[in-house]
């Protein structure tokens, strides 16, 4: 099978990070589908947290559509609100240039993160039981004070 290079221009592949309502989730967003390279995203994306490098087993990846990957952090660990996160997409130097390449990867994003405090399980369970009742409280005063209009 042979190659023939491209002799068109190369596409800039960039991405954005958005955070989620869930403070251990990150889209990283790119602007044209990653098909081609999901099989290595573990060893093309790198990840910091306040400058220190989160091993793969802090973090899982996970497709969500082909220009979407989603970034859970899953370690246990504390982090202080607007930590900054910083994802690179790490080639190597000849890729930029390698003829037979559609792509050009640009380099890094960096987003202030939400405060992830590490809870337990029981900890976990005890706010949902709260965060349950202090609902249904408001819901049943709230329907008190419309039935005594």
């Amino acid at each position: 099978m042979f190659q023939i290079p491209a002799c068109l221009p190369k596409i800039t592949l960039n991405f954005t990070l958005t955070l989620k309502k869930d403070p251990k989730i990150i889209y990283i967003e790119f602007n044209y589908a990653i098909t081609y390279f999901i099989p290595q995203l573990y060893d093309l994306l790198t990840f910091q947290i306040q400058s220190t490098q989160l091993s793969s087993d802090f973090y899982n990846l996970t497709t969500i559509s082909d220009s979407t990957v989603e970034f859970k952090y899953i370690a246990n660990q504390y982090i202080p609100p607007l930590a900054l996160l910083t994802a690179t997409f790490q080639v190597d130097e000849a890729f930029n240039n390698d003829p037979y390449q559609m792509f050009m990867v640009g380099e890094s994003q960096t987003i202030q993160m939400k405060e992830i405090y590490p809870f337990s399980e029981t900890e976990t369970a005890v706010i949902v039981v709260m965060v349950g009742l202090v609902f249904a409280a408001v819901l049943s005063n709230a329907s008190i004070v419309v039935s005594t209009k």
